[in-house]
């Protein structure tokens, strides 16, 4: 129900482009894609849990513990923490060490989401600012919700209007960043695409 509501998919996209970019197999990438959104499609689910965020609506149809359950939501996220993991380390188009230090890197990234730390730092400023101007129709999911739950965001911290030039800022370090490589245009565009977004 939740891994394929749809939304982005902007890990895996950033996966198979990276891949893409630096002459890897999109074969061998794929797994590794597919792990990343397993990962962050659990953080969701739990993410909208009632002793979380308790959000009622995710990709514009009813949070997961709506539907099924809260029990069923909380297995359903640890069910994909799991198989993330053991996606990436079963990946059988790399060696084993690859595939080790891929699956590594994903558990470092899960411990990362659950200590609260940041993974796109200007992907979180906009949805910061989006939660507090946009409406429930417009981002498919609740808004609001960080006030209403007394949230810190960077809106605690500044005006809207400094928190889009913060992300402004941020996004243009990734993109000097990543521009110097050859054929890097897509990822630009993607970053471009992102601190312009609406949902």
């Amino acid at each position: 129900y939740s891994l394929m509501a749809g939304g982005k998919r902007i890990r895996p996209y950033l996966t198979l482009e990276f891949c893409r970019l630096f002459g890897g197999s999109e074969a061998a990438a794929m797994p590794f894609a597919c792990a990343v959104e397993m990962m962050h499609t659990f953080s969701l689910i739990h993410d909208d849990l009632p002793c979380m965020d308790d959000d009622d609506m995710r990709r514009g149809r009813p949070t997961n513990h709506k539907v099924h359950g809260e029990a069923t939501a909380l297995l359903a996220g640890d069910s994909l923490e799991v198989r993330s993991l053991l996606t990436a380390l079963g990946n059988t188009y790399v060696s084993a060490g690859d595939a080790r230090r891929a699956g590594l890197l994903i558990g470092e990234g899960a411990i990362g989401m659950i200590e609260g730390q940041i993974i796109g730092l200007a992907f979180q400023i906009i949805d910061d600012v989006l939660d507090a101007e946009s409406t429930a129709e417009e981002l498919g999911k609740t808004v609001g919700s960080d006030v209403r739950d007394g949230k810190t965001t960077y809106l605690s911290f500044m005006s809207a209007a400094e928190a889009r030039a913060e992300a402004r800022r941020v996004t243009d370090g990734a993109v000097a960043a990543i521009g110097r490589y050859s054929g890097s245009e897509q990822l630009v565009m993607l970053a471009e695409w992102l601190l312009g977004r609406r949902k």
